[in-house]
């Protein structure tokens, strides 16, 4: 059986993401933060690690990306929180022809009726 392989995905030209500029891309079950930092194109898993809101509805905040919800504030280049060891995943993105790409991993398997119910009986969900 061979390996699933990682999924690019073009996210939109890099006109439509100008400097300071965040977006949110989803596929096969992940989803990033895409941002242009100073015309260089980062992308981070897009959920806070405080209370899960999505980052892409944030802003950069001098060079970070900043939560909208309680302003926790990341570094896009490596995915940590500003003051901790904590870290969100991060992508590879680039600029190819002018549009914006995105490497994400390969697709989840969806998850059985079996295993939504045992999730569900242990309020995972």
């Amino acid at each position: 059986m061979t390996e699933p392989s990682p999924q690019r995905v073009v996210v939109g030209p890099i006109a439509d993401l100008p400097p300071g500029a965040l977006t949110r891309v989803e596929a096969g079950g992940h989803v990033a933060c895409v941002v242009n930092v100073d015309g260089i194109v980062r992308a981070v898993a897009d959920a806070c690690l405080h209370k899960q809101a999505s980052l892409s509805g944030g802003r950069l905040d001098r060079g970070f990306i900043a939560c909208p919800s309680h302003w926790w504030r990341y570094n896009p280049d490596d995915g940590r929180l500003v003051g901790s060891d904590a870290a969100l995943a991060t992508y590879p993105a680039e600029v190819i022809d002018g549009e914006v790409i995105v490497v994400l991993p390969p697709p989840v398997a969806p998850r059985g009726i079996r295993e939504m119910l045992l999730a569900h009986a242990r309020r995972e969900e």
